[in-house]
């Protein structure tokens, strides 16, 4: 219950930084070359390239049914970890 919990917060949390992400790559991109240097900020293409990365880094961090992130995650609250404890006897079957 409380993986699925986690999940979900932080399936939330991926998507809304994964847009966050969008529209400062977008809104780098929107701008003349020379408003950077006016503005005394880095170059357009360094802007471009750094939120560029961010976004992609943001897509792949998303979890596995959307993105490549956390593929473990959607597992782990279903296997059984009492099978793994040292000294634990396993029954025959």
């Amino acid at each position: 219950m409380i993986a699925l919990i986690q999940m979900w917060i932080f399936l939330v949390l991926a998507v809304a930084l994964l847009a966050l992400e969008i529209w400062a790559f977008v809104n780098a991109s929107r701008f003349r070359p020379d408003a950077y240097t006016v503005a005394g900020k880095r170059s357009k293409v360094f802007w471009c390239v750094l939120t560029g990365v961010a976004m992609s880094l943001g897509f792949l961090s998303l979890p596995y049914p959307i993105g490549r992130g956390a593929q473990h995650a959607v597992h782990a609250g279903r296997r059984d970890h009492r099978r793994d404890l040292p000294g634990r006897r396993r029954r025959p079957r």
